[in-house]
């Protein structure tokens, strides 16, 4: 029965959801939540003057707080009669939040017996009862203080009876001076007092005699921190018959008895065995004739006869004091052990049945004497029927029933356990379940009203409290035989409670509650590939979901997986531990599978684990090492996609190191595929490897770093790079991440604008845009610009710039030329067709940028930027002919100008000169080395670009060289004056860039020297 209840707990409890908290056909009855109160609580009289009243000390709050569903109402009783808070005149109010009761003041008609009642349609819990009383202290009945006299050596007994006191007071004794401004605590070695107040002088000295201070009872309110004092007294010390105490005095019996007739269980409990004399007589206390010593096993005495402990059970029995001295003053003590009800196994705890079936509930309780137990329903005296019984503590339902009425079983139960010593009092309920009607998904289901009920009755359905209708209205439900039977398609809108009642006839109602049950379907299942490190720990769960809950399998290559010391099945998950891999089949590698199965249907899956690639970087080197913990004196085998390795010539790029224990190789696409480092004979050593090969990122296709636009038209890019992993691609505008937009749109490594704009705020499509490539090997990043297509004017031509064609006719527009406006009176520009035409003759002051612009419709602006290009003409060029020595060098020059820059080229007699050993081009200069016959000849220079071309001609003609003269000494030295005067002049003419002029020595190596510098940069 229990197995079955907390089942349907459960469904219920899920079930919730669907009904919501309005449902009256499974409430939850209420269950107290609050700190108990204290069984007496004490107040102060707001109006007392007798009294002080303190805040701080008093509790204005009677605590009630109840959680259920439906949420719980609350009410008191006092007395047991309904506590009317609103007559209370405000003085009492209920908590805001739940049910407790809050004095705002106190009088002293609110004394009475309190209780709290949680009450909703699950039945009425009642908490405990509070006694609420006034706390109130007397004063003493006013009396001089007695004089008394007492000889030296002699006892003295001097009895207290306090003032009438609520809660009773506490009685001390202490010394007080007459005026009040002093007094101390009656702490002395000869002095006792017993828990009625009574002092005991065992013997009077001459110091108990005091001069203006009295002997005083105090009685101490604790609830009020109040004291009265009273029964004041002096003792005159006389000595009549002895002049002091240097000689013993014979013991005699002062007070013998116990604190209590009963030592209450938990309490503090006394044994005086008070004697008097002098000195004060030691007693020896013994407990069933063991030896008691002094603060052990929970005993503690003092000197004067007081033995103290706190009763239980194992402390009744019989009690000696013994005096060895004096036997005959010896005193003996039973004590009897009582309790106040305490609970055996705690309260009754509340329960969940279903219908037609039997519960039970135990108050079972110990206590002395045996507490007596009576039950309550619902807050009311049981009574007992045919289906309900009560045994001593032990209260029994049959055939526990539900109804809406309350006269079924379900309720909240109350027992009281007593004696005379306390009580207990326990709510708990019995909550009686509704059978569940099982419905499986999809398919159609079937309830029947009550078969026993008269024919002729009217019966109706209800679905979570709601009417069920016959016809176009009934949200899916069908009536048949008569409105007996209730049929629908089962599904999640249709999970809930059901009632068929007949009206008048509550007996004939039968409720059910639908649960709908399904297929197993997966929540949570293993990727179909795992990799997993040799050695290491694998886990893998199969969780599915479905009613009743599906059973797991595991299935390892086919057959039921077999658990083993590496192997553990728990529930939904398998876990693999030490995972090994091995090609024979009896390693951890292999396709596994999990099925998950119900009475409706079976799910499967399958995964299957695999070694965890190795990752070689393409290029570099990368080594493989064979298990650590191999014996050293074995050596391993390499195996590369089941080929045999050797460190040989033919070993494909393999090399063998430390013993055959590493394996190094050059990581390429040749390199990939799984590895075995193999130790015959030993394959718990042998180790498995898995190489894959990645790369940084490499380009594809990039685009170009400069492209000029069109408004309004479109344009792509695409950076297309390869890598392993693939490497991801971003864009950037002006350095910023690029954000997609109606007009731009990124797809994978392609850039597209479309409607192209030009902008001078930066926030059109002419821009700087980058894009970066990368993966986590390394990144590529590459810049291409966007800007207005050039305008081309030819120097010396007339040109026209046209704003847009799509502009209303009406408007007129604005020119700039380089941000100042333009007009017809700018000077060599002129405004036609409405302004719509800009015309100019192209000079050296047309270039720049143009704006074409229609106030407050910057969509229709144009952008133009004019470039001024011209035809080639001359800058310097060298004369039309040279006379040189044979063996001697010489320089041309043809420098030109023109935009675009212009192309030179050379000729030698009409044919295009190729270079030599012996003629060299340095960008517009011609240098022929060791002039021959062979070079003597028409030579041609062009200068040409896309507008046109211009050209000259240079003649080499060979002279023979001077004679010597005799005066050879003299022709050497004005021959060296002449040549440094030749090296300045010609060192002038290149400065100037004019003429020509011979080279030699240095100068052809300066000439080498700029050469080489042109070439590297």
């Amino acid at each position: 029965m229990a197995s079955r209840s907390a089942i349907i707990a459960v469904l219920l409890s899920t079930l919730t959801v669907c009904i919501g908290s309005n449902s009256s056909e499974l409430p939850t009855p209420p269950t107290f939540r609050h700190r108990a109160n204290s069984p007496v609580i004490y107040f102060t009289l707001d109006a007392s003057s007798s009294s002080r009243k303190d805040d701080e000390i008093q509790d204005r709050s009677l605590r009630c707080t109840a959680v259920g569903d439906p949420t719980p109402s609350y009410k008191w009783k006092k007395n047991g009669v309904l506590l009317d808070i609103d007559s209370l005149k405000g003085r009492v109010l209920l908590g805001p939040d739940d049910g407790s009761l809050i004095f705002t003041s106190f009088v002293a008609d609110d004394t009475g017996d309190y209780h709290c009642e949680a009450n909703n349609t699950g039945g009425i819990a009642v908490s405990e009862t509070i006694r609420l009383e006034p706390a109130w202290n007397n004063f003493f009945q006013k009396e001089d203080p007695q004089m008394v006299s007492v000889e030296l050596g002699d006892p003295y007994t001097k009895s207290c009876t306090p003032p009438e006191s609520n809660p009773k007071p506490r009685v001390h004794w202490i010394v007080k001076a007459n005026n009040g401004g002093f007094f101390r605590t009656l702490r002395e070695d000869h002095i006792s007092i017993n828990d009625e107040g009574t002092l005991f002088f065992h013997y009077v000295k001459e110091t108990d005699q005091k001069t203006n201070v009295y002997y005083t009872c105090a009685a101490e309110n604790s609830k009020l921190n109040d004291y009265k004092f009273g029964s004041q007294f002096q003792i005159t010390v006389t000595k009549l018959n002895r002049r002091s105490l240097r000689s013993p005095i014979p013991i005699k019996e002062l007070y013998v008895n116990q604190s209590a007739p009963i030592a209450l269980n938990g309490r503090t409990h006394k044994l005086l065995c008070l004697f008097s004399g002098y000195p004060i007589p030691q007693a020896n206390w013994y407990h069933n004739s063991t030896t008691i010593r002094n603060n052990t096993n929970g005993f503690s005495f003092d000197a004067k006869g007081t033995l103290t402990f706190q009763a239980s059970m194992d402390k009744a029995g019989d009690y000696v004091c013994k005096f060895p001295a004096n036997p005959e003053n010896n005193r003996k003590f039973t004590v009897a052990v009582e309790s106040a009800p305490y609970w055996v196994e705690g309260p009754p705890a509340s329960a969940n049945v279903s219908e037609g079936e039997t519960a039970s509930f135990e108050c079972l309780a110990g206590g002395i004497p045996t507490p007596s137990v009576t039950f309550y329903k619902n807050g009311s005296p049981f009574e007992e029927s045919n289906d309900m019984h009560v045994l001593g503590s032990k209260l029994t339902l049959h055939k526990a029933s539900f109804r809406t009425d309350g006269t079924g079983s379900s309720a909240v139960y109350q027992c009281k356990v007593e004696n005379k010593h306390g009580s207990l009092w326990a709510n708990f309920h019995l909550r009686v379940l509704i059978s569940p009607s099982i419905a499986v998904n999809g398919t159609t289901h079937k309830l029947q009203c009550s078969s026993d009920a008269d024919s002729n009755l009217t019966s109706k359905w209800y679905y979570n409290n709601v009417l069920v209708e016959d016809g176009a209205n009934s949200g899916g439900f069908v009536l048949e035989k008569n409105a007996t039977t209730l049929a629908f398609n089962a599904s999640s809108h249709k999970i809930g409670t059901y009632a068929c009642k007949f009206p008048g006839h509550p007996e004939h109602d039968r409720h059910f509650v639908v649960i709908l049950e399904s297929k197993p379907y997966w929540i949570k299942k293993p990727p179909s590939k795992t990799d997993v490190v040799e050695g290491e720990t694998a886990s893998f769960e199969c969780l599915a979901g479905g009613i009743p809950t599906p059973s797991v399998t595991f299935y390892k290559n086919g057959s039921p997986l077999k658990e083993s010391n590496d192997t553990h099945v728990l529930g939904s998950k398998l876990t693999l531990n030490n995972v090994k891999f091995r090609t024979d089949g009896t390693g951890s590698n292999a396709v596994y599978q999990c099925k998950a199965e119900n009475k409706h249907g079976l799910l499967s899956t399958d995964f299957h684990l695999s070694i965890p690639p190795s990752i070689a970087l393409n290029g570099t080197t990368h080594k493989l090492q064979c298990a650590s913990d191999a014996n050293p004196l074995l050596t391993p085998e390499w195996y590369h996609n089941n080929v045999l390795t050797h460190n040989a010539a033919n070993s494909d790029g393999f090399i063998l190191e430390e013993h055959a224990r590493t394996l190094v190789f050059n990581a390429s696409s040749h390199t990939t595929g799984t590895y075995v480092c193999k130790f015959p004979d030993h394959p718990e050593y042998d180790r498995h490897f898995v190489i894959a090969l990645e790369s940084k990122p490499y380009w594809i296709e990039k685009p170009p770093t400069k492209m000029d636009i069109v408004q309004g038209k479109m344009v792509s890019f695409e950076c297309l790079a390869d890598g392993i992993p693939t490497p991801s691609v971003t864009f950037y505008k002006n350095g910023s991440p690029l954000e997609d937009s109606n007009d731009t749109h990124v797809l994978g490594s392609k850039l597209t604008l479309s409607n192209m704009k030009i902008r001078t705020d930066g926030t059109g499509s002419n821009a700087v845009y980058q894009c970066n490539v990368k993966n986590k090997h390394g990144s590529l990043w590459t810049s291409f610009s966007l800007g207005i297509a050039p305008s081309i004017v030819l120097n010396g031509t007339t040109s026209k710039l046209q704003c847009s064609s799509d502009v209303d006719g009406n408007l007129t527009p604005e020119w700039y030329h380089n941000n100042v406006e333009v007009t017809a009176n700018s000077g060599g520009f002129i405004l036609e067709e409405n302004a719509r035409t800009l015309v100019f003759n192209a000079s050296s002051r047309t270039p720049g940028t143009y704006t074409c612009k229609f106030r407050g419709q910057p969509e229709h602006d144009r952008y133009f930027v004019v470039v001024l290009e011209s035809k080639p003409f001359w800058i310097e060029r060298s004369a039309t002919s040279e006379e040189v020595v044979e063996g001697e060098s010489v320089l041309f020059t043809c420098q030109a100008g023109g935009i675009p820059s212009p192309s030179i080229t050379f000729y030698k007699n009409g044919s295009l000169l190729k270079e030599s050993d012996e003629a060299e081009v340095l960008r517009s200069q011609l240098v022929l080395f060791n002039v021959t016959e062979s070079k003597e000849a028409i030579y041609q220079c062009k200068a040409e670009n896309k507008h046109g071309a211009v050209s000259t001609v240079f003649k080499v003609i060979i002279r023979e060289p001077r004679l010597a003269s005799v005066w050879w000494p003299v022709s050497i030295f004005f021959m060296i004056v002449a040549i440094v005067i030749i090296v300045i002049v010609a060192a002038i003419n290149l400065t100037k860039k004019s003429g020509y002029y011979r080279v030699s020595g240095k100068e052809l190596e300066r000439v080498y020297e700029e050469k080489e510098d042109v070439s590297s940069a």
